[in-house]
């Protein structure tokens, strides 16, 4: 049986077993596939003969060449042999290492594994082998008949490294220092044990191109194994998605199971989020940022550095039968990519961002994260994505510092401390450049800076993938070169970076360009300084412009013809085609970072810090009702909640107290006009915000009760005084129906009618897209809330008119309080021939007009549970008006021929 062989590709590593031949070429089947036009389909053959390897070239076009000579077949029998495929300048080079015979080396402090079984890949001698070099334009993944591809990890580490010393995962004794071979000890209950350092993972499961950087190998011949950030347990992993005791691998008959410790942020097995599940070889068990597999006993640990290729194939997006808003777009990224999204208006740009980001799916294609469909592993992948929206996801009354904590407290799971937050948070000021500005309030920053605040809310998390909607929208040229510079920058620093941009002038320092032409059809992808050669000279701007001339051919017809679709985007859709999952996959909704009361007290913290901060805020909200308080009281008069007598011939008689409706609706008109005012731009002035954090689980709930929690007591206050200031020179109230003493019940009515006012306020400001929006709105509900209240005018039996203000707050609200005060009573008149009091309706009405004004206990219920109605009611309309905003994720059924 022939040994391992590994074959280095431009930078990409492939390993095969000896099982069956190898082949090289740029046929979509070869093993090892490249994409370069001087490569032959079938160009050559690696062949596994005994122990040995050899090349055999296929009869190639350009031929094969070793040390500079062409061969035709060739024995390898070097430990490294470089190949030249095509052209000895401008072909591939192709590396081949053979696994030769060497001695078995056991490093000390470690103990030997035993004799693999002929499935498991064996343990070599050999140091792991070097780091591949930057990856190029496209080099595609082993081609799924083939056995799929391993990537070593760096030569600096060993495959496996051991957890810190203050990790109590079991260290087994040193052996003596002459004598290499383990020493067993016996023990009643097997603990998990590290694997050698020479330890050889077998290759990923078919479907992935790669996992991640192996990390660490554990053992798996034990009863259970418990995975956890906390120290003390037996797989511990630094990684802030990960709870303290997240999870355990437990051995059943016949494999093993993962089971899920009621972890905050979910474990997930081949992207499904699980509870307990049977795993085998070819499961991926993600929790947080790492991956875990189990082959042959061993737990393998893999993590995600960022370093991820992206790739997207025949992504389209229709609306109606037969238009395209986003045509069948393909192309791929190697690791640490810049890509700039160009095109006109209605090229597709934002719906491709869309579709990439998962938000809201294309309607047919695939979009692949390291060789894995993202749209089926959303709910695991979700939390590797950055996305900054083109407004800013800022509150800008806020300290830098305060911003960044409140987010990271919304994304990282509650176990994790405080201390850990702040130093998640000063690393993204760090890396942002924001260290010196962290105690700013954000509105005293600059564009730039701004935009940079964005994105260090979404770098907290250290996503893999970061997606910018137009970061230069309205940043001078000076800072959108800056914000370009800081893009370029982000992606050198280990992680996928797609922006949407008309900063045409700093397209050169992204590593790929794609230009939409209108339809949403690619006109061209591949390297900047190609585009100008393929476009035919000038300079971006002149693209862009020849992008928008209605006579130009077929753009997508054109492209697909040409060398930079063959070099930089055929071979990508090729292998993404082989990789796309069966069926239309709709990713999940996101899955909550933190509890529903975890989220409430940050959102409720959060409130009261943006009150704090924001001067002209807290001024209205606490000034303002002193000042119609001070208007009320000057206003009302005098004695209108008691009864008015008069002299009639000669005898004092009762009448009518014509102050009592003044006073009772000119309280509770006043009161809806503020607890309105209050929150009618509570939600539209934060809407981009909310968009954001929903993406990433943010409860609608607890977003709606947050705002609650916070404007309620400050309605209760204002009502409080507004109600004691117009009542403090009417001589009462002497009745109420449930509440004692009458002041409290009063007072009681005066807060039921805020919080349904303050609520239809957050509806209000639900319903719009923007603040000024909002106002001409508010203003005409408070003139309904003015004519319809049913004080001014006589509306009874006016159809319509009626109805209408049924759905009003002061109608109820006066209803309420004049059914505390008796104000039936006081609007009597002692009828001398009956000697009774005698209850008439005036022009305008007044409270003896309605049964809902009457002095009942029944009545006032009524009236107070019509406020309870309309406020549930407006909570509700609110939170469905928020759900309709967001990402649409359900993927189209299209129709096939």
């Amino acid at each position: 049986m022939a040994a391992r062989l590994r074959v280095r590709l431009n930078g990409r590593d492939f390993e095969f077993d000896g099982q069956r031949p190898v082949t090289v070429g740029r046929d979509p089947g070869a093993d090892v596939l490249s994409s370069n036009p001087v490569v032959s389909r079938e160009h050559l053959l690696l062949v596994p003969q005994d122990s040995r390897w050899v090349l055999e070239d296929r009869g190639s076009r350009g031929g094969t060449y070793v040390d500079g000579q062409r061969v035709s077949r060739l024995d390898l029998n070097r430990a490294t042999i470089t190949v030249r495929l095509g052209d000895l300048e401008q072909g591939d080079e192709l590396q081949l290492m053979p696994d030769l015979p060497v001695a078995e080396t056991i490093l000390p402090g470690h103990v030997s594994a035993p004799a693999p079984n002929p499935t498991v890949a064996p343990y070599s001698a050999a140091a792991p082998p070097a780091a591949p070099p930057a990856a190029p334009p496209y080099v595609p993944p082993d081609p799924t008949p083939a056995p799929p591809s391993y990537q070593p990890p760096p030569p600096q580490q060993p495959s496996y490294q051991p957890p810190p010393p203050q990790q109590p995962s079991y260290q087994p004794p040193p052996p003596p220092q002459q004598q290499p071979q383990p020493q067993p000890q016996p023990q009643p209950q097997p603990q998990p044990q590290p694997q050698p350092a020479n330890y050889q993972p077998a290759p990923p499961p078919q479907g992935t191109s790669r996992i991640g950087q192996l990390t660490g190998t554990y053992r798996a011949d034990v009863a259970r194994l418990r995975i956890g950030r906390a120290p003390d347990n037996d797989v511990v992993v630094d990684d802030m998605q990960v709870s303290r005791y997240h999870a355990e691998l437990v051995a059943v008959p016949g494999g093993y199971e993962i089971v899920d410790l009621q972890s905050h942020n979910g474990t997930f097995v081949d992207g499904q989020g699980v509870q307990r599940c049977r795993v085998d070889k070819d499961s991926l068990i993600g929790l947080g940022r790492h991956v875990f597999r189990v082959v042959n006993g061993t737990l393998e640990q893999y993590e995600d550095t960022g370093k991820v290729e992206f790739e997207a194939s025949g992504l389209s997006v229709m609306v109606g039968e037969n238009r395209y808003i986003l045509e069948d777009v393909s192309f791929a990224l190697p690791e640490k990519s810049f890509l700039a999204v160009v095109g006109p208006s209605g090229a597709g740009k934002s719906t491709l961002m869309k579709a990439l980001t998962g938000f809201s799916p294309a309607d047919t294609g695939t979009v692949l994260y390291n060789g894995r469909d993202l749209y089926a592993s959303m709910e695991e992948l979700r939390s590797r994505i950055g996305y900054v929206p083109q407004d800013d996801i800022l509150h800008p009354q806020l300290t830098v510092r305060r911003a960044l904590e409140f987010s990271a407290e919304l994304r990282f799971p509650p176990d994790v401390s405080a201390e850990e937050r702040s130093r998640m948070v000063d690393e993204a000021l760090n890396e942002l450049g924001l260290t010196q500005r962290a105690d700013l309030p954000i509105h005293k920053l600059s564009g730039g800076q701004r935009k940079r605040v964005s994105v260090a809310l979404e770098i907290i998390t250290k996503p893999s993938l970061l997606f910018l909607d137009e970061p230069t929208s309205g940043l001078d040229p000076g800072f959108e070169k800056s914000a370009m510079e800081l893009m370029r920058q982000l992606a050198d620093g280990g992680r996928t970076v797609i922006v949407i941009t008309h900063s045409l002038q700093s397209l050169a320092l992204c590593d790929r360009v794609i230009f939409l032409a209108p339809g949403g059809s690619t006109a061209y992808f591949g390297p900047p300084d190609e585009a100008l050669e393929y476009f035919g000279g000038g300079d971006f701007a002149d693209i862009f412009r020849e992008l928008e001339l209605p006579s130009e051919p077929r753009w997508k017809d054109k492209f697909i013809a040409s060398r930079p679709y063959e070099k930089y985007v055929r071979g990508p859709a090729e292998h993404a085609a082989r990789m796309r999952h069966a069926g239309n996959e709709t990713p999940p909704p996101p899955k909550p970072q933190r509890s529903w009361f975890g989220q409430l007290s940050t959102m409720v913290r959060r409130q009261i810090a943006i009150i704090a901060a924001d001067r002209a805020l807290a001024i209205s909200l606490v000034a303002l009702a002193p000042v119609m308080a001070v208007a009320l009281f000057f206003v009302l008069g005098n004695g209108g909640l008691t009864p008015a007598f008069a002299t009639i011939k000669g005898k004092r008689q009762q009448v009518a107290n014509i102050v009592t409706p003044n006073v009772l609706f000119g309280l509770m008109f006043c009161i809806s006009l503020i607890a309105t005012v209050d929150s009618f731009r509570e939600i539209v002035k934060e809407l981009p915000i909310v968009r954001r954090e929903r993406s990433i689980g943010l409860s609608l709930s607890a977003y709606l009760a947050s705002k609650l929690v916070v404007l309620i007591p400050f309605v209760v206050i204002q009502t409080t005084i507004l109600s004691l200031a117009a009542i403090a020179r009417q001589n009462g109230p002497h009745f109420s129906n449930v509440i004692s003493p009458p002041m409290l019940e009063l007072l009681f009515d005066a807060a039921v009618c805020g919080i349904a006012a303050m609520i239809m306020g957050l509806l209000i400001s639900a319903a719009v897209t923007t603040s000024d929006k909002a106002t001409p709105l508010m203003a005409g509900i408070i003139a309904l809330q003015l004519l319809l209240g049913g004080a001014l005018f006589d509306i009874r039996g006016k159809a319509g008119m009626e109805q209408i203000s049924g759905l009003t707050t002061t109608r109820w609200g006066y209803a309420a309080v004049s059914s505390s005060v008796n104000a039936g009573l006081l609007s009597s008149t002692f009828d001398p021939k009956t000697n009774k009091l005698v209850e008439e309706c005036h022009t305008p009405p007044d409270p003896s007009c309605d049964g809902n004004w009457k002095h009942s206990k029944g009545i006032w219920l009524k009236d107070i549970a019509a406020l309870g109605v309309i406020s549930v009611v407006g909570v509700v309309l609110s939170g469905w008006l928020l759900r309709r905003r967001d990402p649409k994720p359900k993927r189209r059924k299209v129709k096939t021929v």
